[in-house]
């Protein structure tokens, strides 16, 4: 097995923050991407998206899943570009599952599960910087619509409508390793499909 960074090129190495730990195992082509720490700045996952925006049908991707969560714009931007890629993603999760990263977990194709996996959805958390009582009020408004959605249609399926309902209702969920195997198998059918880029 050889198995060298990614991009290839030196000349364009340099371009990309490597924040996120990526080896391509050219023999198999199958991209190994470590997302073991709390998700940050979206600048962070510009080399992965990249990567799978560009990728062929015949390649695969396996996300380690080890993290607390994170930024939700960072995960978004994962998120996009896993449900827009043409090639295979396979997640596999350990230690702890939890926030923003359970949801890029349930856009995989495949998820293996280690034993002892701790898994956490809960409501989202944020802090508002200085500004002005009615801008505060508009984007909490906002921002509260727009991620109860994408909870409710990125859960439907995993978690019960009572589950979602509770942790909307900021009720934390905890499932160990052999619950998230057999939420999975019941999820799986209804997993996200490969959509196609759209360019203008």
């Amino acid at each position: 097995m050889q198995i060298v960074l990614e991009p290839e090129r030196p000349e364009t190495d340099s371009i990309w923050e490597e924040y996120v730990p990526i080896l391509h195992d050219t023999s198999t082509n199958t991209y190994h991407v470590y997302l073991t720490e709390p998700l940050e700045s979206p600048t962070n996952y510009n080399k992965l998206c990249s990567l799978l925006d560009n990728a062929k049908a015949y390649e695969t991707f396996v996300y380690y899943m080890n993290s607390p969560g994170g930024s939700t714009d960072a995960g978004f931007q994962i998120i996009n570009s896993t449900r827009n890629t043409k090639a295979k993603v396979i997640g596999k999760v350990s230690g702890i599952v939890a926030s923003m990263i359970t949801l890029i977990a349930l856009h995989c194709d495949e998820l293996e599960v280690a034993d002892y996996t701790q898994w956490l959805s809960h409501n989202y958390s944020a802090g508002v910087a200085q500004s002005k009582g009615f801008e505060l009020k508009t984007y909490v408004a906002f921002s509260s619509l727009e991620l109860e959605h994408a909870f409710r249609e990125i859960h439907a399926g995993f978690l019960t409508e009572a589950e979602i309902q509770g942790v909307l209702e900021d009720r934390d969920i905890w499932l160990n390793a052999q619950q998230i195997r057999d939420k999975w198998k019941m999820f799986k059918p209804t997993t996200f499909p490969k959509v196609p880029l759209i360019t203008l």
